[in-house]
């Protein structure tokens, strides 16, 4: 009794095969339920819950994978009494089609194309398109033309796009008929109002400036053109080269339109033309010789209408020069003949350059007359008569500047062809130079004012022993030169036209002991001499020129005096003490021309001290030492007569330095230089008096000692 029968119910599993399952995703039902995820890769699949024996099963996909459709064949059946083995997964790739619409396709020959392969031909008329194969889901499409139909340009729209999810339908081809330019230049000028027409219409203006053109309206593929001149410009005549065409296929741009303006002569009268050679020349080019005795003329070149002329001498006639009247005008409309050349005898100019002219009262003259008066200053010169052609000319110099000689080179001249400019007129001053040797000399040179040159030395007079010192008087008369060796005091006259000395005589000065420097006072009533012992005062007569009642001058605290200076207003006299490197200031009694109160200058950074001079204003003044490299330059007042503010020049020169000089103008310093034995010149700052660019002017000096300039 205790037998236990145990029945339960028959089930069956349910499942199958799996193909083409790349993807993750795929769920299965069977009956509605039951949901099977089934992974990527898988080949077969079971569902966990069986079927009752006799039950039914139903497989469906409840979800798809990834980018694949899955279908089921064998999927349901009934009265299952074994398990299931034959359901059957196949999934694939989802794809979708590409396609869209077509406009204006009138014309066969279109081929479309999808990501660059896959052609597809589409006919005249087709109003929509799709390629045959699909794209995957995900992939992308890139729709274009590959060939265009005959007589069209198609274009794609919506042409493109990636991540595909469904069928495209969007894309847009356009076809439109093919059109052709029609284009081309101008060649030649008009003057405005030019119309032309393609195909009897479609009217183009063409303005005067124009070069290129291009008519608005194109013309359709294979079709015709024909250009023609509708309206013809003002004054002008266009015609068409290459102005027609069929079947067109390309774009045209070789129509030309040649217009021709309309074009005048020009012309005119020639008076005075006695000789060959005479070349006329419009707008620079299109020369026209003309012969002797030419009464009228013509360009062989008209002018176009609306044009300009210019008319000008291009050649001379020999002898002869022509000018023109009337040669230029604008706006030509018609034939020029009033045009006037008018020939007269060549004349030259006559002039040149000045060099050293610090003066007035220059006069030149040209062939004996023609006076051209110089002031001071000039550089240049010109005459104002000329001179014919084939003529001579003789400059001369009528009147001499005041203090100056001149010389004239290139003055005269004959069968003159041309204006002559390189007439020179050099205008000088002298400088004299005492070389305190053994030599005895006593040298003139030519001194230009201008450039500071120094040139034509020459020596002068009767002999010296040793001069040193040398002073001019005020008036320039007489020039008065300490001979040491002899213990005298010469004077000399002046030659203004050479600068040599003549009649050179003892002055008479008497108890003078190795005679130094020497000093005029500004009237030239007395006469200074320094000496190894002191400082002589003589009294210059004012007839012969002698000097007498020499006597001492009272000058004190000195030492070795060796130049002497005195100021413009002859108030203070100056000594230079070549034993104390200073300058003693004496005060001079215009009465006597006896010194007194004699103290020092002032003046400081000496060595040995031998000569000084002022400059012009006063405000500075120079002095030479025998063992400095460079001049000193002190400040001057002139209420007290004393100077401070002294400096070494910043030009170098070797030392022993003795007579020094400025020239007139101021510009140049002049320094006697026995250690280089020659005469050193400096440049002079105009506006703080600075020493600079010391250059040697005159060379192989034996011992230079005094230095005076002299204006004739």
């Amino acid at each position: 009794t205790n037998v236990s029968i145990t029945c339960s119910t028959i089930t069956f599993t349910i499942g199958g095969n799996i193909t083409g399952l790349t993807a993750n995703g795929l769920i299965l039902q069977n009956n509605g339920g039951d949901n099977l995820p089934v992974a990527s890769g898988a080949t077969s699949f079971q569902f966990a819950t069986p079927v009752a024996y006799g039950g039914s099963y139903n497989v469906t996909v409840s979800q798809q994978p990834a980018g694949l459709t899955c279908t089921v064949t064998n999927g349901s059946g009934s009265n299952v009494m074994s398990n299931v083995t034959n359901i059957n997964i196949t999934c694939s790739a989802v794809t979708y089609t590409i396609g869209g619409s077509i406009t204006g396709l009138t014309a066969n020959g279109l081929i479309l194309q999808n990501n660059g392969g896959d052609n597809l031909p589409v006919g005249s008329g087709a109003p929509s398109f799709q390629f045959v194969t699909p794209v995957a889901s995900g992939g992308s499409y890139n729709v274009t033309v590959f060939q265009q139909p005959t007589g069209l340009t198609c274009t794609v729209s919506n042409s493109s796009g990636t991540n595909v999810m469904n069928n495209v339908t969007n894309v847009s081809v356009t076809c439109s008929p093919i059109t052709f330019t029609v284009s081309g230049g101008v060649l030649g000028v008009h003057n405005g109002g030019l119309v032309i027409q393609n195909n009897g219409g479609d009217d183009l203006p063409i303005a005067g400036s124009t070069t290129l053109f291009q008519f608005p309206t194109p013309i359709a593929y294979g079709g015709s053109y024909n250009v023609t001149v509708f309206q013809q410009p003002a004054q002008s005549i266009c015609t068409v080269t290459n102005g027609s065409g069929t079947n067109v296929m390309s774009n045209v741009t070789n129509v030309v339109l040649i217009c021709d303006i309309n074009t005048y002569t020009i012309g005119g009268t020639i008076s005075g033309l006695t000789a060959s050679g005479l070349v006329l020349q419009n707008n620079n080019s299109d020369n026209l010789s003309v012969a002797s005795g030419a009464t009228t003329f013509q360009f062989g070149t008209p002018v176009a209408y609306g044009g300009n002329y210019n008319v000008t001498v291009q050649q001379q006639p020999t002898g002869l020069t022509c000018t023109v009247n009337n040669g230029t005008g604008t706006n030509v409309t018609s034939n020029v003949t009033n045009i006037s050349i008018t020939c007269s005898p060549t004349f030259y100019t006559i002039g040149g350059t000045i060099t050293g002219l610090t003066s007035n009262g220059l006069v030149l003259q040209n062939n004996g007359g023609d006076n051209l008066t110089l002031t001071a200053g000039a550089t240049s010169f010109q005459f104002s008569t000329p001179v014919a052609y084939l003529g001579s000319y003789n400059v001369t110099m009528s009147q001499k500047p005041t203090g100056l000689n001149c010389t004239i080179t290139n003055g005269s001249g004959t069968n003159v062809m041309s204006n002559v400019t390189n007439v020179n007129v050099s205008c000088y001053s002298y400088i004299y130079i005492t070389l305190g040797s053994t030599t005895n000399q006593t040298l003139v040179c030519e001194l230009n004012n201008s450039t500071g040159a120094v040139s034509n030395c020459q020596q002068i007079g009767p002999t010296i022993l040793a001069p040193y010192g040398i002073a001019f008087n005020p008036t320039n008369t007489r020039v008065y030169i300490a001979s040491q060796f002899d213990n005298l005091i010469r004077f000399c006259q002046p030659t203004p036209a050479t600068g040599l000395l003549t009649g050179c005589t003892n002055s008479g000065a008497t108890g003078i002991t190795t005679p130094l420097g020497v000093a005029f006072t500004p009237s030239g009533s007395y006469f200074y001499v320094s000496t190894s012992t002191g400082v002589i005062r003589c009294i210059v007569n004012s007839g012969t020129g002698g000097l007498s009642s020499c006597i001492d001058s009272g000058a004190t605290n000195i030492a070795g005096p060796a130049g002497i200076t005195l100021n413009a207003a002859g108030t203070y006299a100056y000594i230079s003490n070549a034993q104390g490197s200073t300058v003693t200031q004496c005060t001079v009694n215009g009465a006597n021309g006896l010194l007194s109160n004699c103290i020092d200058s002032g003046v400081t950074l000496l060595a040995s001290p031998k000569g000084m001079v002022f400059n012009a204003s006063e405000n500075y003044a120079y002095f030479s030492s025998s063992y400095l490299s460079s001049p000193t330059q002190c400040s001057y007042n002139v209420g007290t007569g004393g100077f401070n503010n002294c400096i070494n020049s910043g030009s170098v020169v070797p030392s022993y330095g003795l007579g020094i000089v400025l020239n007139i103008t101021g510009q140049y310093l002049y320094i006697g230089n026995d250690a280089i034995n020659s005469l050193v010149r400096c440049s002079v700052n105009s506006v703080d008096g600075s020493v600079s660019g010391c250059i040697r002017v005159v060379i192989n000096l034996a011992f230079p000692q005094g230095l005076a300039l002299y204006y004739p």
